[in-house]
């Protein structure tokens, strides 16, 4: 009689069917409104600009429950929990938010953007090893730098009014489908910008680093080192 009690609570059990360490799971996080977006973690964020605020977060349940998206100020920061020390898994997040003014990426991961994505004033920041990357960008003006040995491309749209990018390290900014009147590049080290100016390029390079145009602008160019400012052949 027992050992029937036994199977009959086990059967019992089993019909839970609890959610393993190693099953992917998907997450729905409520959070604040922001128009930022701060990356502290290895995960991959796909960025939507849309009407309606949503983020939502994949990965094993054990990694997410690691995880905290909490808005401080406008800022959307993602990041590991304080007492956490442990390797996080593939992470993914999903982000829906009506306005973007600014997204930085400290560490190795990633923000894409797969759908154009507007607004006016765009502050980006990478220090470390990771990426931010636009399919298209339309801004007035925007801000972009790099620290370490990490990436920035923007593969179409235009800026209205100018770019400032500054590369510390040996990092890329990439950017020769975007169009901008007015850009100011700045490297330290042996980083590297490929631009299209339409009327103003000014470049400050110390050290090996290049910086590549295209368009037909007026060129100020100052470099301490072997760096070079040329057109694109």
């Amino acid at each position: 009689m027992k050992n029937l009690l036994l199977i009959a609570a086990l059967l019992a059990l089993s019909c839970k069917a609890p959610v393993l360490s190693g099953e992917t799971v998907k997450e729905t996080r409520n959070t604040g409104q922001f128009s930022a977006v701060s990356l502290a973690l290895s995960a991959d964020v796909f960025l939507t600009q849309g009407p309606v605020q949503k983020i939502e977060i994949e990965g094993e349940k054990t990694s997410i429950e690691e995880i905290e998206t909490v808005v401080e100020g406008e800022i959307l920061r993602i990041r590991t929990k304080d007492k956490f020390h442990g390797n996080i898994g593939k992470v993914s997040v999903y982000i829906t938010v009506p306005e973007i003014n600014a997204l930085s990426v400290a560490g190795s991961g990633d923000i894409a953007a797969a759908s154009d994505i507007r607004t006016d004033e765009l502050d980006l920041n990478v220090s470390g090893s990771g990426s931010i990357r636009f399919s298209k960008l339309s801004a007035r003006e925007v801000s972009a730098t790099i620290t370490g040995s990490g990436n920035i491309d923007v593969s179409a749209g235009e800026a209205q009014s100018e770019l400032d990018v500054v590369i510390t390290g040996s990092g890329s900014f990439s950017a020769e489908g975007f169009s901008v009147p007015e850009t100011d590049v700045t490297i330290t080290g042996s980083g590297s910008a490929r631009v299209w100016t339409v009327k103003e390029l000014e470049t400050n390079i110390t050290g090996s680093g290049n910086v590549i145009f295209k368009g037909n602008p007026q060129v100020n160019a100052n470099s301490t080192g072997s760096g070079r400012t040329r057109p694109i052949q």
